[in-house]
C-alpha cells in the first residue's frame, strides 16, 4: 500500500465540497437521500488523514488542507443534521440495590467493571450521595489540579448583574466544605479563572482586567483564611480570553494572536488590607453595573512578556493544558465568529508554535478534559452534541459519544478513570420540541462504548462539571430554566405524586427501591399523561396529594422517570459522592419553587 498522499486529493473534495453548498437542487437531493453525498465526502476527507497518519511525508500539510473542509462545511452539517431522529432510551433493566434513586439504568450493557474492580464498580452501579448548594446564576467551574479548591463564577445580586464568585474548600465529611464568596471588584462579569494551588490563589477576569484572591497561606499546612484576600491585579484588555499556568511561576491568558504573561512573584500586591491601588486609575464610567461603586480602580500591573502565535489570526477562546507536555496549550476559537473549528496544539515554551491539529468538531468546544489515568488522551465538549475523545498522537477523535441524540449540544464532558477503567460523563440540555430528551448526566462506559445510566439533574441545565479524583465526587453546576433574573420562578404547576411515593420518601426505604421498566416510548407515553391532566384548574386539590411540591411545565420527563422526585427550583451545585456503602437518604431537599410568581422585569 503506497503512502505518498498529498494534498491534491483534498483539493479535489474541498471542490466537490464547494459546489455541493451552493447549489440548493443539490442539497434538496440528498436531503432525500439522508445527505449521503455530504457524508461521503466528508468520511473521504476524515479516511485520507487516518491513512496518511505518521506514514505520509507532508503529513503536516495533509491535516492543514484537512481542517480547512472542514470547519468550513460544518455549520452547513450542523444546520441540517437537527432533522434527524434520536435514538428512544434503551429496555431499563433492575438497579443495583445500593444505587441512588436519582439514577436511571440503561439494558443489556456488558459493563467493564466487576467486584474485581471495586471503586470503578461503585461508580458505574451509581452507589452515590446527592447533595446540593443553592448558588447564583452559573458560568463556569473551575477546579485546582490538587482538588484542594472548587470554584463557580456567577452572575449574582440584584438582576444577575454583579460579577461572582464562590469557592468551595472540600473536606473528608463534606464534599463542598468550607464555602467563600466574593462579590468581584471587576468591570463586568467574569467568564474566566485559573487556579494556582501551590501559592494559594485564584486568578479570575473580565474582558478588562484580571483579579487574583487568595483563600490560604502558601504551602502545604498553611492558615486557611476566614476570607477571601484580594492580592494582585492585573492589565489584560489586550488578552480577554481563557487563562493558565506556566513554568516558573508564570500566568499567562490567551487573545486574538498573541498570549500575555506575568511572573506572579514579581507582580506588585495590593498589600495587607487589599486596598492599595495598582497602577494608574481604571476608568469605570462605562461600566453597565448598578454598583459602580463597588469596582475596584487599579489599572493593573502590565504584562512581562507577550507571546506571538505562529498563526497570527487565531484567536483563542478556550484551552487546556495538554496531559502529556508541559507548556503546550490545547487551544481552539470561536468557530462561529471565525468558521475556524480548528483545535491546536499550541506550544507556549517555544514561541508559540503549532505542533499538532486536531480534526472533527463540527461547533465550538465547550470544555476539555484530561485524566491522570492516561496522559495521552483528552476529552472535548461541543456545542454539536457530541463528546470525542482525542489521543494526543493522531489528529481525528479515537471515540466520539452522540451526547446529544445529533440534536442538542453538548456543554459539559468530564473524564475519569477508575480503577484505570476509562469513563466519562456529559451532559445534553433542554430540547424543548423533542419531549424524549431528558436534561440529565450520561455515564459513558468508553470500552463497551455505551450509556450505562443516567442521573438526575433535577430538571436543571449543567452549566460545568468537574471531578475530584481523591474522593470519587462528580460536581454539576446547574441552571434552573425556570428562574428569572429577579429570582421568581415560573411555569410551574402541581406535582403528580408517583404512588410509590405519595407516603413520603423515607417511609418507602423499608422497601426495595421500586425500579420502572420502559423504553423512550413509556417515557413519551409518561409525560402526555401528565400534559393531559388539567393542572391549571387544580385548586379543588387537597394539598396530600402534591404534598407541597410543584414541577416545570416544561420538564423534559415526567415525575416517575426516575425512583425520587425531585426538582431543584433554583440554581444548584450538585455533588455525587460516590461511596462503596452510601447513605440512600442523603439526597437534596425539594426545590422551593412557587406555583405563582410575578414578573418584576
Amino acid at each position: 500500500m503506497a503512502f505518498n498522499f498529498n494534498t491534491t486529493s483534498l483539493s479535489s473534495l474541498q471542490k466537490k465540497l464547494d459546489n455541493f453548498i451552493v447549489d440548493d437542487e443539490a442539497q434538496e437531493a440528498d436531503h432525500e437521500n439522508q445527505y449521503e453525498y455530504f457524508l461521503g465526502i466528508l468520511h473521504d476527507v476524515c479516511k485520507l488523514v487516518q491513512e496518511s497518519d505518521g506514514f505520509a511525508p507532508d503529513f503536516e500539510d495533509i491535516t492543514l488542507e484537512a481542517d480547512r473542509p472542514r470547519s468550513k462545511d460544518s455549520t452547513h452539517w450542523t444546520k441540517r443534521r437537527t432533522t434527524q431522529t434520536p435514538t428512544s432510551l434503551a429496555q431499563i433493566n433492575e438497579a443495583p440495590p445500593l444505587t441512588s434513586r436519582l439514577s436511571r439504568f440503561r439494558g443489556d450493557v456488558a459493563v467493564s467493571a466487576s467486584s474485581d474492580t471495586p471503586l470503578a464498580n461503585t461508580i458505574y452501579e451509581a452507589r452515590c450521595e446527592i447533595t446540593s448548594n443553592n448558588i447564583p446564576s452559573p458560568i463556569g467551574l473551575h477546579r485546582s489540579p490538587d482538588d484542594a479548591l472548587l470554584t463557580l463564577l456567577s452572575a449574582g445580586r440584584y438582576k444577575n448583574c454583579t460579577p461572582t464568585m464562590q469557592c468551595f474548600i472540600p473536606n473528608e465529611e463534606d464534599p463542598f466544605g468550607t464555602r467563600r464568596e466574593v462579590f468581584l471588584p471587576l468591570e463586568d462579569l467574569a467568564y474566566n479563572a485559573t487556579i494556582d494551588a501551590g501559592r494559594k490563589l485564584v486568578f479570575v477576569g473580565d474582558s478588562e482586567r484580571v483579579k487574583s484572591f487568595a483563600w490560604g497561606a502558601p504551602g502545604i499546612g498553611g492558615e486557611e483564611y476566614a476570607r477571601m484576600r484580594a492580592v494582585h491585579t492585573l492589565a489584560s484588555h489586550e488578552w480577554s480570553g481563557p487563562m493558565g499556568l506556566l513554568s516558573g511561576g508564570r500566568l499567562a491568558r490567551g487573545g486574538e494572536g498573541s498570549v500575555g504573561v506575568w511572573n506572579i512573584d514579581a507582580l506588585q500586591t495590593r498589600g495587607p488590607k487589599g486596598k492599595t491601588r495598582i497602577g494608574g486609575k481604571f476608568d469605570t464610567e462605562a461600566t453597565w453595573r448598578d454598583d459602580p461603586e463597588a469596582i475596584e480602580a487599579s489599572a493593573g500591573s502590565v504584562a512581562d512578556a507577550v507571546i506571538k502565535l505562529e498563526e497570527s489570526d487565531f484567536s483563542i477562546a478556550r484551552w487546556h493544558a495538554h496531559p502529556a507536555a508541559p507548556g503546550v496549550m490545547l487551544c481552539t476559537t470561536r468557530p462561529y465568529d471565525t468558521q475556524n473549528y480548528s483545535c491546536l496544539a499550541i506550544d507556549l515554551e517555544h514561541g508559540g508554535k503549532t505542533g499538532a491539529r486536531y480534526l472533527g468538531h463540527g461547533g465550538e468546544v465547550e470544555q476539555y478534559y484530561t485524566s491522570e489515568g492516561d496522559p495521552n488522551v483528552f476529552l472535548t465538549a461541543c456545542s454539536d452534541g457530541y463528546a470525542r475523545l482525542y489521543d494526543v498522537r493522531h489528529p481525528l477523535p479515537v471515540l466520539t459519544l452522540d451526547s446529544g441524540n445529533r440534536t442538542e449540544g453538548c456543554p459539559a464532558a468530564v473524564l475519569v478513570h477508575p480503577d484505570v477503567i476509562p469513563s466519562a460523563y456529559s451532559f445534553a440540555p433542554e430540547l424543548p420540541s423533542r419531549a424524549e430528551q431528558k436534561e440529565q448526566i450520561k455515564m459513558w462506559d468508553i470500552r463497551a462504548k455505551s450509556v450505562v445510566y443516567e442521573l438526575s439533574t433535577m430538571n436543571n441545565s449543567v452549566v460545568g462539571m468537574e471531578w475530584d479524583a481523591g474522593q470519587n465526587v462528580l460536581f454539576a453546576a446547574t441552571e434552573c430554566k425556570n428562574m428569572g433574573r429577579m429570582g421568581c420562578t415560573t411555569e410551574y404547576r402541581r406535582a403528580m405524586i408517583p404512588r410509590d411515593q405519595e407516603l413520603g420518601y423515607e417511609e418507602k426505604l423499608e422497601s426495595p427501591p421500586k425500579q420502572r421498566d420502559g423504553g423512550g416510548d413509556d417515557d413519551e407515553e409518561e409525560e402526555e399523561d401528565s400534559e393531559g391532566e388539567d393542572m391549571e384548574d387544580d385548586d379543588d386539590v387537597e394539598d396530600e396529594e402534591y404534598q407541597g411540591r410543584f414541577w416545570p411545565k416544561n420538564a423534559n420527563h415526567a415525575e416517575s422517570h426516575f425512583g425520587y422526585l425531585f426538582d431543584a427550583g433554583e440554581h444548584m451545585l450538585c455533588s455525587y459522592a460516590f461511596k462503596e456503602h452510601p447513605d440512600a437518604t442523603v439526597l437534596p431537599p425539594y426545590g422551593q419553587a412557587t406555583l405563582h410568581s410575578y414578573h418584576w422585569y
